[in-house]
């Protein structure tokens, strides 16, 4: 063999050794990305079930506010509707005639109009 020919082998030679060791770096780049892939879609998952998560918290403490907001709308309307009666019972309480009673009227009581208005406010629904 020539030394020409060597030369040219050895400069195949080097080429295809230098191929190898790119193929080799390629083939390593490839198996680091994809361990890095499967790492960032365990943590999508992760992520995906804290979402899920958070949105049922979340609806959970909307239909929990919505309820305390109908509460204390109840409560509000109720607490109204007190002040109407108390209102309603001084007005009635306010009419009633103060006369010197004798023993027979101290058993029965107050006067038959102001009886018969606080049974009405007594007996009306609730």
């Amino acid at each position: 063999m020539t030394n020409s020919i060597k030369i040219i082998l050895a400069i195949a030679g080097g080429l295809v050794l230098l191929c190898l060791i790119g193929a080799g770096i390629q083939t390593w780049r490839l198996t680091s990305a994809q361990s890095r892939i499967a790492t960032i879609k365990v943590q999508l998952a992760d992520a995906q079930e804290d979402a899920a998560r958070w949105q049922a918290t979340a609806k959970a403490r909307a239909v929990s506010s919505e309820a305390q907001a109908d509460l204390a709308a109840a409560c509000i309307k109720r607490e109204e509707q007190a002040h109407a009666d108390a209102a309603d019972l001084a007005i009635i309480l306010g009419a009633a005639k103060t006369e010197p009673i004798t023993p027979d009227q101290a058993r029965k009581g107050v006067d038959d109009a102001t009886r018969t208005r606080i049974a009405d406010m007594l007996n009306r629904p609730l």
